[in-house]
């Protein structure tokens, strides 16, 4: 039932109709299950502020052939999602694939290692793990038009960061230029036309083009199409809801139990795509309400006092969850 109720607020998504609509129906359930409000001045709402960027228009990856012409489209969210680390950010481009790689256990190589490193209106290919992080920005000074990361074959690994989590972090930074991430299936898509599996491309080329010691490239017959517009970081108040019975017996009754988990999911895309999140996290909130109404029903009086989180933001780079406990 709660999962049904969850999956049809338009996914949840942060600072959407569909995560307000899931706060408020969890709030009402704590009540209606006999928790107490677990936030200052008797209320179950507990509101964050974190700052977001949102898209204004659909993010969009398509591989093309070599004529130009589309060869497929990948799905954001499911396929792909964007950084906004660094210089990742808007941008438009369309341009040749070209892999960049590095050794095994890649030290972040001198900006003097990358003398005669051309990637002038190319998009980059790496692979995570093998490329290290800040050659974004190496790529970026020399003319790179985009960048795709190979990640691992999950969703998770994929997200799109729409948080500006860290205060000792640069984000969006400028020029920016769209930084994706896609899953392993869509890498192998990306070398098909080349007929190579991601793992070939770490081995060099018997000729590598390098000046410097600690990295190659390999042009691919692949070109890909990237698009990304993003809003202005923007204050977003995200509520989790918090709920407690409180402990029976005196002696261990300042002791906390705390059951949690997050409400939020990936919400309504720009052109109108919705992603239920039945399963990602509608399914633990509808367990931990069920497992508050059985514990109504048989008039259970717990030892401890036992304090019920959902928390919003689950799907943040920095949820909240951690400092708060």
């Amino acid at each position: 039932e709660h999962i049904a109720a969850l999956a049809e607020m338009e996914g949840r998504g942060l600072g959407q109709t569909g995560g307000e609509q899931a706060a408020i129906y969890i709030a009402e359930k704590f009540e209606t299950y006999g928790l107490r409000p677990g936030w200052a001045q008797s209320q179950y709402l507990y509101k964050r502020e974190v700052h977001l960027v949102h898209p204004l228009t659909q993010p969009k990856l398509t591989l093309l052939n070599p004529d130009g012409s589309p060869r497929r489209t990948f799905r954001h969210q499911l396929d792909f999602g964007y950084t906004i680390a660094g210089h990742g950010g808007s941008g438009q481009a369309e341009a040749p694939l070209v892999f960049v790689g590095f050794p095994r256990d890649p030290q972040a190589p001198d900006w003097e290692e990358f003398k005669g490193l051309d990637l002038r209106n190319q998009i980059v290919l790496l692979i995570d793990s093998n490329a290290p992080q800040s050659f974004v920005t190496e790529a970026q000074i020399r003319g790179a038009r985009g960048v795709i990361w190979i990640a691992a074959d999950n969703p998770a690994t994929i997200r799109s960061q729409n948080q500006l989590a860290a205060p000792e972090l640069m984000y969006l930074q400028n020029p920016t230029l769209p930084v994706f991430r896609v899953r392993e299936a869509v890498g192998r898509e990306l070398l098909s036309l080349d007929n190579l599996a991601v793992a070939d491309l770490l081995v060099p080329p018997e000729q590598p083009r390098q000046s410097g010691s600690g990295w190659f490239t390999r042009p691919l017959q692949a070109a890909a199409r990237l698009s990304l517009s993003l809003s202005e970081p923007r204050a977003s108040e995200i509520p989790s809801i918090l709920g407690f019975l409180p402990g029976s017996d005196f002696q261990i009754a300042n002791e906390l139990i705390v059951l949690f988990t997050s409400y939020d999911g990936l919400g309504i895309d720009p052109d109108g795509t919705i992603y239920p999140a039945a399963n990602e996290s509608a399914a633990g909130v509808g367990l931990l309400l069920e497992m508050a109404r059985l514990w109504q029903e048989q008039d259970l009086n717990p030892r401890r006092t036992v304090l019920f989180v959902v928390w919003g933001g689950g799907q943040l780079e920095d949820p909240g969850a951690r400092s708060f406990l």
